[in-house]
Order: C-alpha cells, then sequence, then structure tokens
C-alpha cells in the first residue's frame, strides 16, 4: 500500500492551565480533542531497509493495511519460507514495521502531558465479534511519552515542539488474532476486516489526568493463496513470489 505525505498543521488553543475544578479521579474536559489530541495513525519512511520516524512536516498516512491471516510464504531459488502472522504491526518485513506511528499533539500553553496508556477496541463491521473471543475485543498497552506545551522552546526531533510520534507494537495484539482463527473458538473465515479504536491516556504537570479524541485503522486478513501488498520496507526481489500461506503447525 503506497502511503501519501501530509503536513499536520499545528493548532493554536489559547487554554494556559485547563484551571477548571473537578473531581480529581476524573478525566479533564478535551471535547473533540481540542487540548490533547490524537492526529492519527502514520507511517515513517523507510530506505535501506530502516525506518526514519515520521515527523509533523513530512508523515504519510497509515490508517489502513491487508496482511495475511494466517502465514506468509516467499518462494525463491534457495527454497520456501513461511513467516507466521503473529502481532501487526510488528518488526518484521510484511508485517508493516515502519508502520503504526500514532501521531500526538498537545496545545495547552505552560502545561506538558506525560501519555501513559492506550486502549484499543477491536469490531468486525458486518460479522460481530466472535463470542468466545470477547475476552480479546480490548487491548491495553503501555507507552511513555512526554508532549511539550504549544509554547515550548525545547528542541523537537519531530518538528514541532508539541507534536510527538509513538510506534504502537502492537495495535492488533497476537492473542486476539490468534483467537479469530482458532477453529475452537473464533474460525473467522478470511478475507475479513477487523476495525481498531484507539483512545491515548496521559497526565499533566498540575496532575490532572486527560484522554485523547478516538483514531481509528483498519486491517484486512487474507485467506490462504492471496497475494498480500508490497511489504513496508520494500518488496522481495524479482522472481520471488509472495502469497499468504496456510496455518504454520
Amino acid at each position: 500500500m503506497k502511503g501519501f505525505r501530509v503536513t499536520i498543521a499545528t493548532v493554536t488553543v489559547a487554554i494556559a492551565s485547563m484551571a477548571v475544578v473537578q473531581q480529581a479521579d476524573a478525566f479533564r474536559s478535551n471535547p473533540n480533542g481540542m487540548v490533547f489530541r490524537a492526529i492519527g495513525i502514520f507511517q515513517g519512511q523507510v530506505e535501506e531497509g530502516k525506518c526514519t520516524v515520521p515527523t509533523a512536516n513530512q508523515a504519510i498516512a497509515d490508517g489502513n493495511r491487508s496482511i495475511c491471516r494466517d502465514a506468509t510464504e516467499i518462494v525463491s531459488t534457495e527454497g520456501t519460507s513461511v513467516f507466521p502472522t503473529v502481532m501487526f504491526p510488528e518488526l518484521t518485513t510484511f508485517a508493516n514495521f515502519c508502520g503504526g506511528y500514532v501521531g500526538m499533539q498537545n496545545n495547552m500553553i505552560n502545561q506538558a502531558i506525560n501519555v501513559s496508556k492506550v486502549k484499543i477496541r477491536y469490531r468486525i463491521p458486518g460479522r460481530g465479534f466472535p463470542v468466545l473471543c470477547r475476552g480479546f475485543r480490548v487491548f491495553k498497552t503501555f507507552i511513555g511519552s512526554r508532549i511539550d506545551p504549544f509554547n515550548s522552546i525545547n528542541p523537537s526531533p519531530f518538528g514541532a515542539p508539541n507534536i510527538n510520534f509513538v510506534q504502537l507494537l502492537p495495535i492488533y495484539s497476537p492473542e486476539m488474532l490468534d483467537c479469530l482463527r482458532d477453529p475452537q473458538r473464533g474460525n473467522v473465515a478470511a478475507p475479513v476486516t477487523v476495525g481498531a479504536r484507539i483512545v491515548l491516556f496521559g497526565q499533566m504537570d498540575d496532575g490532572g489526568r486527560i484522554k485523547s479524541n478516538r483514531v481509528r485503522y483498519s486491517l484486512t486478513l487474507l485467506p490462504p493463496g492471496s497475494t498480500p501488498p508490497a511489504a513496508s520496507g520494500g518488496s522481495p526481489p524479482v522472481g520471488n513470489p509472495t502469497r499468504c500461506a496456510a496455518p504454520v503447525q
């Protein structure tokens, strides 16, 4: 899948300290992500097999992708290699190793946000989620990222002081994907598209808690015999056909 480059606009919100009196355990108001914004999911650039993290001025949109439900097979003159699908994205060539970066923006003044948790909820449009897999329908993962305020003068590798990018490894958990293809539990026939709804949670410098707006991702799982899209790190050498394979025993 070829992405397209986007420039992330910086939005100024005149909020000095979010001085709203609320209960200590309540989340601060963040209508439509105006204060703490999840911008979207992006992909870095791949050069010579290495990944360059996205920046505010150059980011490739990464909102959907297709992968093999069970395994990816590569046939070459040296033989056949089969790579099982574990999670997505993951640090292998055919699982979008340079994708899945969530963009985050802090539009406050004089107050940073420390992002610590990500909550992801899955759904299968048009089919519903298998009953025996519903225990894996919500996935939580933890990250460590500090987003400076809009008026920060600290240098940033992401091109703007109030924007940060963190790769979510994974967006689609191994337990959930394993359950969907398990004949005794999910047994979900491919092709099937699994949507993910992603929300970020953080804490402000004054101790208040805040959560972002929702961003979405869409992953289509392909059946054996299908041809998966080119890997994020490039395509196999010419003459090496790639296809989706049966589950690895």
